[in-house]
């Protein structure tokens, strides 16, 4: 189980402004947060992998695990993102 994603401020926002320069947020799967309203900026909000690069599935083994186990250290899933776990289910 390896940490995906940890956005930073300044870059979510630059990330942010180059890909809204190619594609709308809207347009995005999963659609993406603005710069400033993340839960991923504010530290509540994780993306996993498991044992690569490619975000986890339901039908991992890390998912499975996230699953039984994800509560015991305040991470809850956002039903339509296996791989996104918060602290909030957000």
């Amino acid at each position: 189980l390896r940490l995906a994603n940890c956005r930073l401020p300044r870059r979510s926002a630059d990330d942010f402004r180059v890909a809204l320069s190619l594609l709308p947020s809207t347009n995005c799967t999963p659609q993406t947060a603005p710069p400033g309203t993340s839960n991923h900026e504010a530290g509540l909000a994780v993306d996993f992998t498991c044992g690569g690069t490619d975000p986890i599935g339901r039908s991992s083994r890390c998912y499975r695990w996230l699953l039984r186990r994800g509560h015991e250290f305040g991470f809850y899933n956002f039903v339509s993102e296996p791989w996104h776990w918060s602290t909030d289910g957000r």
